[in-house]
């Protein structure tokens, strides 16, 4: 089986880069690792720009935290966004198609495609982080002082863990549903993440604090390990989203969604 999976896995790799998909998430987020510090130093000027010529108005110099600033903010609204309408699909168009009836029957496990094409998208969503992560960071500290930076591995670790969340609810949806379908399911559990943040005893583990708290993880003011529950739920979420996958997957019939 692991053979198999890694096999799965680097069908998926030679897909992703002939069908563009690769090409395309990685583009976007070296893109979004040059904006973030460059928007940061430069909002002041456009701000400025946009406001009427007799209007006087005194903006604070740009720092390095305006720049993190713009890092989870572009990761949050347009990265993840990106890389999920992009994968949308992973399960069901597989499903869907009549490619996999030969494979099954010669003996290959349905546990190995989806396992396989787990894999791949947590190692896209680390790669395009990364590459995101150290490109901010470099312009950033060519750009501004870094020295209100304080813990910003683990503020970064926060949001990549709840990356992992969404594409392990993605590959359930995908597995049950078709694409859009798909991220209606992911959508609904956004929802439902929400309005549980109202309730202050879910908000203490509530995985979307991993996503909404990182400026404050990153200057100092709380900790990683004040998430903890957060953290848990997270990968229990992650876990339990994966399992039920393989076990529609196991149901389900190829050909048809």
């Amino acid at each position: 089986m692991i053979r198999q999976t890694f096999i799965w896995l680097k069908k998926e790799s030679i897909e992703s880069y002939r069908t563009k998909k690769l090409i395309i998430i990685l583009l976007v987020f070296a893109i979004l690792g040059i904006m973030n510090p460059l928007l940061a130093k430069l909002m002041p000027d456009i701000m400025k720009t946009a406001m009427p010529a007799n209007m006087q108005i005194n903006l604070p110099e740009p720092t390095a935290l305006d720049a993190w600033t713009q890092f989870f903010k572009n990761l949050t609204q347009m990265g993840l966004i990106v890389f999920i309408l992009s994968f949308g699909d992973v399960m069901s168009k597989e499903i869907g198609s009549s490619k996999l009836i030969p494979l099954v029957t010669k003996g290959l496990r349905r546990g190995s495609v989806l396992i396989g094409k787990y894999l791949f998208l947590i190692i896209l969503w680390t790669v395009a982080i990364s590459l995101n992560f150290l490109i901010s960071w470099g312009y950033t500290v060519y750009y501004f002082s870094t020295e209100l930076v304080k813990n910003l591995f683990p503020s970064v670790l926060a949001i990549w863990l709840f990356g992992i969340l969404l594409i392990s609810i993605l590959l359930l949806g995908s597995t049950m549903f078709s694409k859009w379908n798909s991220l209606f399911v992911l959508l609904l559990s956004l929802g439902v993440m929400l309005i549980l943040n109202f309730w202050p005893a879910f908000k203490s583990g509530n995985p979307l604090s991993l996503a909404s708290h990182n400026m404050a993880i990153l200057t100092g003011k709380v900790d990683l390990s004040d998430f903890y529950w957060s953290i848990v739920w997270c990968l229990m979420i992650s876990l339990i989203s994966v399992i039920l996958a393989g076990w529609t997957f196991r149901k389900k019939n190829l050909g048809r969604n």
